[in-house]
Formats: C-alpha cells, structure tokens, sequence
C-alpha cells in the first residue's frame, strides 16, 4: 500500500512542474515553462531565431512558436550566446520565464516563408 502512495505522490508531483501551456494576453500571470531556444537558421533555410514551448505537449502536437519583443530580444540573443545546445537536439533547451503580449508575430522562414509565433515580454532564461 505504501508503494502506491509513493507512486501517486511521485506522479503528482511530477505534475506541478509541468504546467499547462496557457498562452493569452498582457493581463495573464507570468508563466514559466521548458522550451527550446533555436539560433538564427536563415542561412540553411531554416527559421529566424525562436522559442518554442515543448512543457506538457501531448505526443504529435506541434510546439508553440514565441518570440520576444524588441525590449526583450537581448535576453534571447545573450541565452543563445552562453546556454550549451543539447546534441539530441541541435538546440538549446531553457526554462524560460516570460509574460504574454497577446500580440501574434511573424517569423521570418527560408523560402519566404512566414511562421506564426505569439509575442511575449520575456523576464528570464536560464539552462534546464
């Protein structure tokens, strides 16, 4: 009987830090979250730099494109320049702590592409 107890505690436990992904407008709570953060790819037709929420995503759905505002760009490019990149991934896995804008972007693609992305404010960065 004890060993269920552990279990469920354990899986609820492992619940709290995986919040759900709750992205809206400048009046919802600061939020912070496991994502990656990807380098500027356009050369190699890939994306302009980006954060892409993974948190609790069920298995097959897409991550959640973000970008900073202006004012908050230099917390990204100074993340991008000094957190390792995971070799699994080819990117660099953050938590990141950040507020949404409720404004949605664009992110510049190879090809021309345009990729959606919701701005946020964000408030830190930091290796996962």
């Amino acid at each position: 009987m004890n060993y269920r107890l552990s279990l469920l505690l354990l899986l609820l436990t492992g619940c709290q830090f995986t919040s759900p992904l709750v992205i809206g407008g400048p009046d919802k709570p600061a939020q912070t979250s496991v994502a990656f953060i990807w380098p500027n790819q356009l050369a190699t037709d890939g994306c302009a730099a980006r954060i892409q929420l993974q948190g609790n995503l069920d298995p097959g759905t897409q991550p959640i494109n973000l970008t900073p505002t202006p004012a908050t760009q230099p917390l990204l490019v100074r993340a991008l320049n000094t957190i390792p990149v995971d070799p699994s991934t080819h990117a660099q896995r953050v938590l990141i702590r950040f507020r949404p804008t409720g404004r949605t972007v664009s992110i510049a693609c190879g090809w021309g592409a345009q990729v959606p992305a919701q701005e946020i404010d964000v408030q830190r960065i930091s290796p996962y």
